[in-house]
């Protein structure tokens, strides 16, 4: 008789499971599909991000969600939630029960609390965090967000427990992780997207210094010929000083090359009216 009873009471529990999910895998077939069109579309990996959030919210109980992304190194690189603007990374990196989410990065595996008060993964400061108290019992789910193999972040929403949500645990932590899969290629594509732009620049920036570089010594050409002329003006003009037989017209002609800006550095070269002697005197 105890086992019947029992067996009753298992068979009522999944039949209440079935109720309460039965009428959510339409709306989230429904919400998967716009989550695909938002990650599709053309726009920055932070506004992309956001709306997957703000969808999320139409066909799954949270209270907060967030999308927490690193770097290479690990560090934190894209931190957004429902309402993101320009700037408030760190606003909803303080949500974030950080001991939580190393151990999703490290196990890459979802991690579930139905109580996240009596679950280990949660300090006292992630509980303040999560507004977890006796009165006001809090679920927490965090999914891993993958590139190939590779954990680059995490998905993870909080709501207040009741009932309902208890029920809906397994069946949220598996919509969570076929989002953070399409998440995961997103962020794949524009990282890969960014990557191209950066090679491109640094190679735009190769060949103008490049060009720079092949343009420099006709400059430097110029540069030198201007200086030889201007010496060689104000050599003749010494020589001419101290030998009065010396032709101006030399001077002149090794002037050739610049003779507006030599007039005006050497003008006793272009308005002296001594004559050239016919030569040495016989004696």
């Amino acid at each position: 008789m105890l086992h019947m009873a029992c067996a009753r009471e298992r068979s009522q529990s999944e039949t209440d499971r079935e109720i309460c999910v039965e009428p959510r895998r339409e709306s989230a077939l429904s919400g998967i599909f716009e989550i695909s069109k938002v990650l599709a579309a053309p726009c920055r990996l932070e506004v992309t991000l956001t709306n997957v959030v703000d969808l999320l919210q139409s066909f799954v109980q949270m209270r907060h969600g967030i999308v927490s992304l690193f770097d290479d190194d690990g560090m934190p690189d894209i931190t957004v939630g429902a309402g993101w603007s320009e700037g408030s990374d760190e606003r909803y990196r303080m949500r974030l029960p950080q001991k939580a989410i190393d151990q999703i990065m490290a196990t890459d595996r979802p991690l579930v609390a139905q109580n996240v008060a009596a679950e280990p993964a949660f300090t006292a400061a992630d509980l303040e965090v999560l507004g977890a108290s006796d009165n006001q019992p809090v679920s927490f789910i965090g999914v891993p967000i993958r590139i190939d193999a590779k954990v680059v972040g995490t998905l993870t929403i909080d709501r207040i427990l009741d009932d309902r949500s208890d029920v809906l645990l397994d069946y949220d932590v598996r919509l969570l992780t076929m989002i953070a899969n399409l998440v995961g290629q997103t962020v794949k594509l524009h990282r890969l997207f960014a990557c191209d732009r950066e090679r491109l620049m640094t190679e735009k920036d190769r060949l103008q210094k490049q060009l720079l570089e092949l343009s420099r010594p006709r400059g430097n050409v110029r540069r030198f010929m201007f200086r030889a002329s201007l010496a060689t003006a104000r050599l003749c003009e010494a020589c001419w000083t101290r030998l009065p037989w010396l032709p101006s017209l030399t001077a002149r002609f090794c002037c050739a090359a610049n003779p507006e800006r030599v007039r005006s550095w050497s003008p006793r070269l272009f308005t002296s009216s001594r004559r050239v002697p016919s030569g040495p005197s016989s004696s």
